[in-house]
């Protein structure tokens, strides 16, 4: 009777968790005006890089029009952790975790993107954790997974990049709306600094799957398609760093009444957006990363080398031995006869 009960919920857990209701949109006085730098161009940005490199490979995620209410996204987590439970090829459990952890990611762009009230903060936050701990849980197992380079591990690490790409390019956009729609300067500062801490655990994530790539015998297609998305990551997360304390010292100047500060926040978003600069930098990135690799694959065949050498002189000492096993056998043999 237990079993049946425990069956009866989750098959209720699995079919109620797609039905999702809309809250309502709330729009402020924004701090600064960042219509012609901020979500335009950041939209522009993204439609332009929705391209190959930003497209998930062999995963079909269903778009988020709604947001579900608390309860609906309980039991659709039940049903996640079921359908994970139960798939034991670790490729397929890894593309299940990052499915899942794009649709979190979706619901909590639809809530922000529907009101930045601290309510709907507080809510996307916790969506935003479940889908940092989903990749985290993949990251935990890509070095094991990665040591079969076949295509569907491929496949996984691009979609890993991908994952992370989106979401970087999606803070990017949260960054904008804060600055466009909340007027209240604080708090806009905790919101910003939330942003930037998620662009550095995206970062971190970043720098350890670069680290893969390069200890790993990829091909050259997949290597250079993976290292175009690492190094957009990183660079994007170099800039935000470099401008970050510009951007607090404007709040802060915004804060005491100063409203040239609101000059100097557009001038900051500015910097922000993609220039040759940029480009340049993305470029020396992906450059430095295929050098790195190619004095590692330099080191790689020096050790080869230098493992062939030394089985040559092993097989000449053995076949100098019994060169000589032989030399003596037949020595004592002719000794033997002559004797007789």
């Amino acid at each position: 009777m237990k079993h049946i009960h425990q069956f009866i919920v989750i098959s209720l857990g699995i079919f109620v968790m797609h039905t999702m209701p809309v809250h309502a949109v709330s729009v402020n006085t924004p701090i600064v005006d960042v219509s012609n730098v901020g979500v335009t161009e950041v939209a522009a940005q993204t439609e332009s890089t929705s391209t190959r490199e930003n497209e998930y490979e062999g995963i079909s995620i269903n778009s988020e029009t709604e947001v579900p209410s608390n309860w609906r996204l309980f039991w659709r987590g039940v049903g996640e952790r079921i359908r994970l439970a139960t798939t034991f090829d670790p490729v397929a459990n890894a593309e299940l975790r990052i499915t899942y952890a794009e649709q979190r990611m979706a619901i909590a762009e639809q809530i922000i993107a529907e009101s930045t009230d601290d309510e709907a903060i507080v809510r996307a936050e916790k969506i935003l954790e479940r889908s940092n701990k989903l990749i985290d849980q993949v990251n935990e197992r890509i070095e094991r997974i990665s040591e079969n380079t076949d295509e569907r591990t491929q496949r996984l690490l691009t979609n890993i990049a991908t994952f992370e790409s989106r979401k970087m390019e999606r803070l990017e956009q949260f960054e904008s709306r804060i600055l466009e729609e909340v007027n209240d300067t604080e708090r806009a500062e905790r919101l910003l600094h939330r942003v930037d801490d998620e662009r550095e655990i995206v970062a971190r994530r970043t720098e350890r799957l670069t680290t893969i790539i390069e200890n790993k015998a990829l091909p050259e297609d997949v290597t250079e398609r993976l290292q175009a998305v690492t190094s957009r990551i990183m660079t994007t997360a170099s800039t935000t760093r470099d401008t970050r304390e510009q951007r607090r010292e404007a709040m802060k100047s915004l804060r005491n009444g100063d409203d040239e500060a609101r000059k100097q926040l557009k001038t900051v978003r500015q910097k922000k957006q993609p220039s040759d600069d940029t480009t340049t930098s993305s470029v020396n990135t992906v450059n430095g990363l295929r050098d790195r690799m190619d004095r590692r694959e330099d080191v790689r065949d020096e050790r080869e080398d230098v493992r062939d050498k030394r089985e040559d002189r092993r097989d000449r000492r053995e076949n100098l031995r019994d060169s000589q096993m032989m030399d003596n056998s037949i020595q004592t043999s002719e000794e033997l006869q002559a004797e007789n």
